[in-house]
């Protein structure tokens, strides 16, 4: 299968942007004819994601057909985030800077049900490391420290006819600084949706997420998910649940994109920091230029440079009230991101 210069292999998180979110569909692949069945690769996706899921059989016209083989898959994902350092906005020194570097790590298990549909296990794992100046805009201590988030998820899909799929899942997910309760820590949420390919070129998606926040009120989200493939090498889709991606295919292993896109994260604190048991919320707009390079069968090396182009930091009480928020200045980021499928 030739991809559309974008990541064939999925991995998912727990974490939405507030509003709306777009799915990825970058996995999505041309499909291959084999013995009258179509196959279709996972949709892919990232931490900080929704997923607008997608099975991977469906049958054509001759419903007698045998369906191709449907082996059980295993992806690993593991990736590094090293994050610049960026002074708040404002009047004196005395505002401080913020940096913030992750680690994330994925497990995903695809199991095949009869022909047509599929049921997708996902573990995540993220951790981002904090660094405040102190003192900073937030006061003499930093407002917290290093965080951790942890998710699971199952999503059930069929493909219906040839172009018409379907999904449902639901995930749970735990988010916090090292310390804090983890009863207090845990959201969960829901997700349904259908996806469309309106031709070979077109793919669309539409569902809805609705999840609980942390001392907030549930959110429902609309999903939107599409795949376009306007040349031979080119292709517009939207990435990783926040984000949208140009593609490149410079070469059968070889890919270069552009993107930008929209990231949310909150968690509970513990009882050291200047909010006990309070909630440190995360917001940025980071856009980047990357290359994609397929090393192997299953094998994907993926590496982007960019910047925050924008950020905010909030600190909230142990029952959501806002404390003060902050924004800081745009500052450089690079990822390397490595995926294994068997």
């Amino acid at each position: 299968m030739k991809s559309f210069g974008c990541v064939k292999t999925p991995a998912m998180g727990m974490r939405t942007a507030a509003g709306f979110a777009v799915i990825g569909l970058a996995g999505l692949s041309e499909p291959a004819s084999a013995q009258g069945v179509r196959t279709y690769e996972a949709l892919d996706v990232s931490p900080a994601s929704v997923v607008l899921w997608q099975p991977v059989t469906q049958r054509e016209a001759d419903p007698s057909a045998k369906p191709a083989s449907r082996d059980l898959e295993i992806r690993l994902r593991g990736e590094g985030e090293l994050g610049m350092k960026s002074d708040f906005d404002g009047d004196t020194a005395e505002d401080g800077d913020v940096s913030v570097s992750r680690l994330r790590a994925g497990l995903e298990v695809s199991v095949p049900i009869g022909e047509r549909s599929n049921l997708e296990f996902t573990l995540d794992n993220e951790w981002s490391f904090y660094d405040f100046s102190e003192p900073s805009a937030f006061g003499a201590m930093a407002p917290w420290d290093d965080t951790w988030e942890r998710g699971i998820r199952i999503v059930f899909s069929t493909q219906e006819t040839e172009k018409f799929a379907w999904f449902v899942g639901a995930d749970v997910t735990a988010a916090s600084e090292y310390g804090a309760d983890f009863g207090d820590s845990v959201t969960y949420g829901g997700l349904a949706g259908v996806r469309y390919s309106f031709s070979e070129n077109f793919t669309a998606g539409l569902g809805i997420y609705a999840r609980s926040r942390l001392e907030d009120d549930f959110l429902p989200l609309p999903m939107i998910a599409f795949l376009w493939k306007f040349a031979p090498e080119w292709s517009l889709s939207s990435q990783n649940g926040r984000s949208v991606r140009l593609g490149w295919q410079v070469s059968e292993p070889v890919s270069l994109f552009a993107e930008g896109g929209y990231e949310a994260r909150e968690y509970r604190l513990d009882d050291d920091g200047p909010s006990v048991d309070g909630i440190g919320k995360d917001r940025r707009v980071p856009v980047a230029l990357g290359a994609r390079w397929q090393i192997a069968e299953g094998l994907t090396l993926t590496g982007k440079a960019g910047a925050y182009v924008w950020q905010r930091y909030r600190l909230d009480e142990e029952d959501g009230t806002k404390i003060d928020e902050f924004e800081a200045e745009p500052a450089a980021f690079f990822v390397v991101e490595l995926r294994w499928v068997f």
